[in-house]
């Protein structure tokens, strides 16, 4: 930002109306609970900068023509779950709506995700074009460590398969690591002179909440406590135009622990560090990341537990892809952190076959045979999927 905008900035943000909140919350708040004070002053820039950015976005707007984007991702799923005689059937239609809106200094992005499972504003982030390699974002983002979701997003036919990594699930669908973070990410991308490059996310923001599942920050509704955690991913490409890269993923994150859970702690210090790769040759694709997670509640307790995936997948035709992958987590028995979520799954092996009846519409059929702990059986999931992209 030049100097005019920092002041435009700066007189939103003193002005706005959520200061005298933020002030009246601290004021409220002030020695007794030091998190509530943390979200009101994280609501308050989000609520300034997102107004600082709409004005900035109407001057740029007239010195350039805007860009628009809408992307609409409807699938219907029918999963049929096996344990032992066992069998449970859901029917679950979801749409995936993304909107995205960009002038030369400013971008606006929000993805809204509906089905019959949940409801929920997955993003809403704004962005200023700081140069040709850095984009700095505010807002409600998908976590830089979690590569298959950076990548992949919510919408269904993106990705080749039906389900996730046990590891990169998101947080409603039972995943055990963060997803979403509120707060800043800046996204930075280097040639080099060689044809190669760099690609490197850094996001600081809120945190989730741990409950039978982990919550992330609701923008519609923040109330519950949310502890500061921290991400960030670096990437090799080797040639600079294409889709293969390999890298790191590291974070650190405080999660506060819901009294309901009724364990002799409230807070979960958790560091994660781990490498990706994601390739593609011939016909065939390879993505796969390993993290090693350690977490230590404030009660001095401290666990670790490592996961790791392989997915493989390759083109049989021009319509037809097959698709494996392996899932595969160590130490989860004595993991008090794993203890906690409603689902852990020690191993799973996937097998899959995806027919796209058009460049827009797909029909794929999976089939994962899991291994679990914290006293599930053994059970065989069979999932059949229709997706789409309509714009």
């Amino acid at each position: 930002m030049n100097n005019s905008s920092l002041q435009v900035f700066a007189f939103i943000c003193t002005n706005s109306p959520s200061t005298k909140l933020v002030a009246q919350t601290y004021t409220r708040w002030v020695g007794r609970s030091l998190d509530n004070v943390f979200v009101a002053i994280k609501l308050h820039l989000l609520t300034c900068l997102i107004s600082s950015g709409l004005i900035f976005y109407s001057a740029s707007a007239t010195a350039a023509d805007p860009q628009q984007e809408i992307l609409l991702f409807l699938d219907v799923s029918q999963n049929q779950h096996i344990r032992g005689s066992s069998i449970d059937d859901d029917f679950i239609p979801a749409l995936d709506l993304i909107y995205g809106y960009s002038t030369d200094k400013f971008r606006l992005l929000t993805e809204y995700a509906i089905s019959s499972e949940e409801n929920e504003i997955e993003r809403l982030q704004a962005g200023w074009v700081i140069n040709d390699e850095n984009v700095l974002w505010i807002g409600r983002v998908h976590t830089p460590d979690n590569y298959w979701n950076t990548t992949f997003h919510h919408g269904q036919f993106l990705q080749t398969s039906i389900s996730r990594p046990w590891l990169d699930r998101f947080e409603d669908e039972g995943g055990p690591l963060i997803g979403h973070t509120t707060g800043l990410l800046l996204e930075s991308d280097y040639q080099l002179n060689n044809g190669a490059g760099f690609s490197s996310k850094v996001a600081v923001g809120a945190g989730p909440h741990l409950e039978s599942d982990l919550e992330p920050f609701d923008l519609a509704s923040p109330g519950k406590s949310h502890k500061l955690t921290a991400q960030v991913s670096i990437a090799y490409i080797p040639q600079y135009l294409s889709s293969n890269q390999f890298g790191i993923l590291a974070s650190r994150s405080d999660i506060s622990v819901s009294t309901q859970n009724s364990v002799a702690f409230s807070n979960i210090s958790q560091n994660i560090f781990g490498v990706f790769v994601d390739w593609s040759w011939n016909k065939s694709r390879v993505i796969s990341a390993f993290r090693n997670i350690t977490n230590r509640a404030n009660n001095n307790n401290q666990d670790s537990f490592w996961g790791a995936y392989v997915h493989v997948e390759r083109s049989l035709t021009s319509r037809w892809t097959s698709y494996g992958r392996f899932d595969y987590l160590n130490g989860e028995d004595d993991s008090e952190y794993l203890g906690l979520l409603e689902q852990t799954s020690s191993r799973q092996l996937t097998g899959g076959l995806r027919f796209d009846l058009t460049n827009k519409h797909a029909i794929t059929i999976e089939v994962i045979d899991i291994s679990a702990t914290n006293g599930r059986l053994n059970r065989t999931n069979i999932l059949v999927q229709w997706s789409a992209s309509l714009l």
